[in-house]
């Protein structure tokens, strides 16, 4: 039983154990220690809590959040996220005006059409069903829903009327689940006739691009919108199993209920439709159509029977893609897909290839990776641990003319400089110009958010034609390095991955320390939009530029979780950014490709780096910038050679003329070990050099070690030496 100094008021586990205590009171023997006094649970207390009052409070735990939270099964358009209304299509909106209503869809199963664009429907009536292959609660109506499909499809003339249109994602293939719910909806409806061969269209919605702009999360699923011939949406709802967490609490007359629902709701519809001018047939079933097209034959099985026919065929193959390097004699690689759905052979293949030109020269277009010649300046200083950088698409649009009580005066290019030692993001304005200036900013909640930062990438396609409320046109992310420890104050438990931001200031993307609307003159933090945590040690982060997904926020990371030095490659689509202040993370794609190994070149680990260079290129035609990020200048090959020559015994290294060509003596390499040495402490314990001196009860300063120390051996010397050497040489 818990006692007054282990209660902590509102916790439901206390509150519970307290309820069982009660009913064991009643057996209590004679002659038994009497229980500590408490009067939150004491049955003899004159402060009892009224009957019935711990029961009622603890259901009040489980109701409240699902009210703020989520908004479960509800039919409520615009849906809510945390009592915030999510912009989406409702009843009486028209649909252009929030979809993308000219993109095509391919259809994996359906005969009839193999591509759709919600606008070459116009003038038919469209049903849209929304779901998710993992749910227990789709898959029992998606029988359902095929049986009425094809139904209402064939009765009365409806074949030129209306289209059913199904939205698959969540692992398999699209044939794969369009074939179960065809077989789910004989056995649900046999004896009938019906056969769902023409309707549903199924759409392999594997970018949510379908749900994302006809069932806005956190709208539920499965979930059917029904637009008319005009394009607008008249009805939008949830399907009846919603809510019941296995596949057998749904029961066939439970899911049943959905036939009636889309009766009741389409036959007035097909009643009251017209023919319009607008109304396009070419992608649309008809019987009239002499055309041969393949998805007029039965779909294949999943395991063809002549493997060689489906997958190898050269006409299912696409062309051989252009050979990845174009000079020099290094072997590229080329690569070629089949869109044919098989598991008898893989859908992409490779091959080396050799460069057209032997030679890399302005003559054939190439040139070495900084020109024939460059210089390298430091252009800002005084960084704690650079690790990447990336340069803002719209410059000034994060800081104004005026944060933090400094006025800036905004040029062409802007900076934005990962700082792993102090978890922060320097920006450096007008890059290279008079009025250049840095200021440093990070996360409010930076320990979880952006700690022991190694990369960030901009979305910097300004012209995707996405709808301008959900474009993420100048977010951001960052990919973080750390078992989510909370630099060294808790066990870790790997819940970490990249981070995403709008860098717009407005709409508390920025606040300050109370986590309110930062003013003008007030310290500024950054407040993130969304967040994964599926790749705790990530290392390097890209923006994937395509421009089918709804919101543009699909990132590439490398994960090197493990040794941290193999890894793997990572999709993450952040898909529907909660925003600020919301703490939603349920809204998102990850996709592990496993068989993409990754493998990073040099070692990181030289937390003493302090400045960011900029390489000018006097050689070439280019111009290119030069950062401190871990990069692949050096090939495995040199790495290799490097470390077979470290450790032959009768190479003619010389540390002495190497540490002269570096400007450094033996005292500086002694300092340059105690740096490094340090720098692999704050690694593993997350934390500057005094808070590592005080967890463990000494002083900062003996750690950091004098002068006056005995030099090291000079096999020992010699081989720092060479650290050095291989570091500098990873730089040039």
């Amino acid at each position: 039983m818990p006692n007054k100094a282990s209660y902590r008021p509102g916790d439901p586990t206390l509150l519970r154990a307290g309820m069982r205590c009660k009913k064991k009171k009643k057996k209590k023997k004679k002659g038994k220690k009497k229980q500590p006094q408490s009067k939150m649970y004491h049955r003899n207390s004159s402060s009892r809590m009224p009957k019935g009052f711990v029961a009622l409070f603890l259901s009040s735990l489980w109701i409240l959040p699902s009210l703020v939270v989520s908004q479960g099964c509800s039919n409520r358009c615009p849906p809510l996220n945390y009592g915030t209304p999510v912009p989406a299509l409702c009843e009486g909106d028209a649909i252009d005006t929030f979809a993308n209503t000219v993109k095509e869809y391919d259809v994996c199963h359906g005969e009839g059409s193999n591509k759709f664009s919600m606008s070459s429907l116009r003038g038919k009536i469209v049903v849209l069903a929304n779901f998710y292959t993992g749910c227990n609660a789709g898959r029992r109506e998606s029988g359902v829903f095929a049986h009425v499909a094809q139904r209402i499809w064939e009765e009365k003339n409806n074949r030129d009327k209306i289209v059913f249109v199904q939205s698959v994602k969540g692992g398999g293939t699209c044939n794969q689940w369009a074939d179960l719910y065809q077989r789910d909806a004989q056995r649900l409806y046999p004896n009938t006739g019906v056969v769902p061969d023409e309707m549903p269209w199924s759409v392999s919605d594997q970018n949510y691009e379908l749900r994302d702009d006809f069932f806005t999360t956190p709208f539920g699923h499965p979930s059917y919108v029904i637009i008319d011939e005009t394009g607008v949406v008249r009805h939008k709802f949830i399907g009846p199993c919603c809510g019941y967490e296995r596949y057998s609490d749904c029961t066939v007359g439970i899911a049943k209920g959905l036939d009636q629902q889309l009766t009741d709701y389409l036959e007035p519809l097909l009643d009251s439709w017209e023919p319009s001018s607008s109304n396009n047939n070419g992608n649309s079933n008809n019987d009239d159509d002499d055309t041969d097209d393949n998805n007029n034959t039965p779909t294949p099985p999943l395991i063809p029977d002549d493997c060689s026919t489906i997958a190898r065929n050269s006409a299912s193959w696409s062309d051989w893609s252009p050979c990845s390097i174009r000079c020099g004699d290094t072997d590229g690689i080329q690569f070629q897909y089949t869109t044919e759905e098989t598991t008898c052979e893989a859908s992409v293949r490779l091959r080396a290839c050799e460069a057209e030109e032997d030679d890399c020269d302005d003559d054939n277009g190439c040139i070495d990776e900084f020109g024939s010649s460059y210089t390298i300046d430091t252009i800002v200083s005084d960084l704690q641990a650079p690790r990447d950088v990336d340069f803002h698409p719209t410059p000034g649009l994060h800081l104004g003319e005026y944060s933090e009580g400094r006025e800036f005066s905004h040029g062409d290019e802007e900076a934005w400089i990962v700082n792993r030692a102090n978890h922060s993001i320097s920006i450096v304005v007008d890059v290279g110009g008079d009025d250049q200036t840095t200021i440093s900013r990070r996360d409010r909640g930076y320990y979880h958010y952006m700690v022991d930062g190694t990369a960030l990438s901009f979305n910097k396609v300004s012209d995707s034609g996405r709808n301008p409320t959900r474009d993420s046109f100048n977010y951001w992310a960052i990919c973080n390095d750390n078992n989510n420890d909370y630099i060294g104050t808790k066990e870790p438990n790997y819940f970490m991955g990249p981070t995403l931001y709008d860098s717009r200031p407005q709409n508390r993307n920025v606040v300050n320390r109370l986590g309110q609307e930062c003013g003008i003159e007030e310290e500024c933090y950054f407040l993130h939009s969304d967040m994964l945590h599926e790749a705790p040690s990530c290392l390097g982060i890209v923006h994937d530029p395509e421009v089918s997904t709804a919101h543009g926020t699909v990132y590439w990371a490398f994960d090197a979780t493990g040794n941290r030095r193999r890894g793997q490659l990572v999709r993450f689509d952040f898909q529907q950014p909660h925003g600020p202040g919301s703490m939603d993370h349920s809204v998102a794609a990850v996709r592990r490709y496993v068989e993409v190994e990754l493998d990073r070149d040099n070692d990181d680990d030289d937390d003493d780096d302090s400045g960011y260079s900029e390489g000018d290129n006097q050689g070439g035609d280019d111009e290119n910038e030069e950062d401190e990020e871990d990069s692949a200048v050096n090939s495995s090959e040199e790495e290799e050679d490097f470390y077979e020559e470290e450790e032959s015994e009768d190479d003619d290294f010389d540390a002495d003329e190497e540490l002269e060509e570096q400007g450094m003596d033996w005292d500086d390499m002694e300092e340059q070990a105690k740096r490094d040495d340090r720098a692999h402490r704050r690694k593993h314990d997350n934390m500057d050099d005094d808070a590592y001196a005080a967890r463990r009860g000494g002083s900062s300063s003996k750690r950091r070690g004098s002068s006056s120390q005995a030099p090291k051996p000079k096999k020992q010397r010699r081989n720092v030496a060479m650290a050095l050497a291989g570091k500098t040489r990873t730089r040039r």
